[in-house]
């Protein structure tokens, strides 16, 4: 039990502290032998007081080897116990000796010998009802065989009233034994609140540990992440540019496989640090009121072309429903899951997705005819990088972060999921949503899918990486946009200066470079040299919250790898806010 196994450790410390305070002890009584030697002798007993410091001189030792010679060595959970057992003898037989020699003391003819026999007992007891006593049962032994024999002694050999001091003698055993209780608890709490204060220590240091190793992988994280986002960034302009100039279908083909195989990659990073920013408190939610029906078609819209190529049938019901969510954040739950159904269910499975609403609450549903989750494994399809693999099926491409972060993101929008699977039925996700009044929706953009932009909008492009720089030059180009593009604030403000033009937008990189202007900083500075707030997005692979740094700057964030659709549809949003004319 618990209680047995803190009783037995307090126990364990108490030997540990006899043990360790063994020399103080023993100096303590032998200081008190010589006070009671130099006693006897002056009452004119030399020979005695010789016989006396001999005999209670000796059992010093006797304790003083006990706690060195046994156990040999330190003492461990299972010799304690043996130390305790041979303390307890040792005071049980060094009562009795000094209940003797008390004895031998008393003479009802002499009250001086009465004095010091009294002595001689008070002396020895008094130390276990002190602070610091360290073992209770050991003051027990020691008072019982030493107070009892001389108060018995004292009621047979001595008459009349000087019998009745025996009763003081008693009443003095009974109140040692009862503030040695309270010493004894006083003991017991100390040690306690050591061992507490220990335990916190740890814990501190501990705490200090785990925050000190998250600092670092927050820090190797966003180093990674930034690091591994450009490349990937850039090969996403590179492909879907060099998609144009091709003109075979082997071709085309062939760059499929190499944009897929990127996009996988693109992928597992952004979980990586989706997870990362959602635990650190980087994602905060734009709650909003919005008709899930308008926010989700681009999504089904998505997802129906993915199920026809896959063999699968996507089936789908909606109804204009209004909730207070992050639209961008639900989007993404609700991707999620449905990428999810359709790398686990095989053609010619069905998914579906059904939106409407119970008693005024938003629901989404979502369902496929995959092969199902045992139900001893549906809590761990949440845990960070568990991969199911259903039996007959070869193991599924990924990091298995997409649960992980649906579970995170449904936290922290308030929404209650709940799954309901079965081997060979099936899954069934059910999403309950925070109700809103469609007085207070807001309205959300659907992406255009308008490839290229009739008004040739100027853009700047600051960029440290030439890739980077290079993959957006080309893909806005063939977009019909005019560029410019620098590799720093200063070759960005040259740039423009030099120009006739005004930018109508400006694409910049958070970090331009050790001991350069951040992208904000240079935001500014353009749109200061330009005289206007030109619209500006900001590419970061960052996994910290850039979006607190930003409110508002009107500066669209965009996280690396940012994809060609994801920009062209920013691009326009931006362009036609500002009432650019676009194809």
């Amino acid at each position: 039990m618990p209680e047995q196994k803190d009783a037995l450790r307090i126990q364990f410390e108490q030997a540990r502290l006899l043990r360790d305070n063994v020399v103080r002890s023993c100096l303590f009584v032998e200081a008190v032998i010589i006070y009671l030697t130099i006693m006897i002798v002056a009452f004119g007993k030399p020979e005695f007081a010789a016989l006396w410091f001999g005999v209670a001189s000796a059992m010093v030792g006797v304790t003083y080897a006990h706690a060195k010679l046994n156990p040999r060595g330190a003492l461990t959970a299972a010799n304690y116990k043996q130390y305790l057992r041979g303390h307890i003898v040792i005071c049980s037989l060094t009562g009795l000796i000094w209940a003797f020699f008390a004895c031998l003391q008393v003479d009802g003819n002499d009250l001086l010998s009465l004095f010091v026999a009294s002595n001689i007992v008070f002396a020895i007891t008094v130390g276990g009802m002190l602070p610091g006593s360290e073992y209770r049962p050991g003051f027990i032994a020691l008072s019982s065989c030493t107070i009892l024999p001389f108060a018995a002694y004292w009621i047979y050999a001595l008459d009349g009233g000087t019998q009745m001091a025996a009763i003081g003698i008693i009443l003095y055993y009974l109140f040692g034994i009862m503030v040695s209780g309270q010493t004894d608890r006083d003991t017991r709490d100390g040690i306690i609140a050591r061992r507490n204060q220990a335990l916190t220590d740890q814990l501190v240091e501990r705490n200090r540990q785990i925050e000190k190793v998250s600092e670092e992988r927050t820090r190797f994280l966003a180093a990674t992440s930034h690091d591994l986002s450009q490349p990937l960034h850039a090969q996403g302009f590179f492909i879907e540019t060099l998609r144009k100039e091709l003109t075979s279908e082997r071709q085309k083909e062939l760059l499929d496989q190499i944009d897929s195989t990127r996009q996988g990659l693109s992928d597992l990073l952004r979980g990586i640090v989706d997870i990362t920013r959602i635990d650190s408190g980087a994602v905060v939610p734009d709650v909003q009121t919005v008709d899930l029906a308008t926010v989700l078609a681009p999504l089904i819209q998505q997802i129906s072309t993915q199920a026809e190529i896959g063999g699968l049938t996507f089936e789908t019901v909606t109804e204009s429903v209004f909730a207070k969510t992050d639209p961008v954040l639900l989007c993404r739950i609700i991707s999620n899951l449905l990428s999810n159904a359709l790398r686990y269910t095989p053609p010619p499975g069905q998914v579906s997705l059904r939106l409407g609403s119970s008693d005024g609450t938003p629901m989404i549903e979502i369902t496929d005819t995959g092969p199902g989750i045992p139900e001893d494994q549906q809590d761990s399809v949440f845990e960070e990088y568990v991969r199911l693999s259903p039996s007959g099926q070869a193991a599924k491409p990924g990091l298995g972060l997409g649960l992980s972060i649906v579970r995170r993101l449904a936290d922290l929008l308030d929404i209650e999921l709940t799954m309901d699977s079965a081997p060979g039925r099936g899954t069934r996700w059910a999403l309950t949503l925070p109700a809103g009044h469609e007085t207070a929706a807001n309205t959300v953009d659907r992406p255009r899918d308008t490839a290229s932009f009739d008004a040739a909008p100027f853009c700047i492009i600051v960029d440290d990486m030439k890739p980077v720089r290079d993959g957006m030059n080309a893909l806005l180009t063939s977009w019909g946009c005019r560029t410019y593009t620098a590799a720093n604030g200063m070759q960005a403000t040259r740039l423009l200066s030099a120009s006739a033009q005004t930018p109508d937008i400006l694409l910049i990189d958070r970090r331009l470079g050790p001991g350069l202007d951040d992208g904000v900083e240079v935001i500014r500075q353009l749109r200061d040299l330009a005289g206007r707030q030109t619209p500006a997005i900001l590419m970061t692979g960052d996994i910290a919250n850039i979006e607190e740094e930003v409110t508002g700057l009107g500066i669209q964030v965009m996280l690396k790898p940012v994809s060609p659709d994801d920009l062209r549809n920013t691009l326009h949003k931006l362009l036609a806010d500002t009432e650019k004319q676009f194809a």
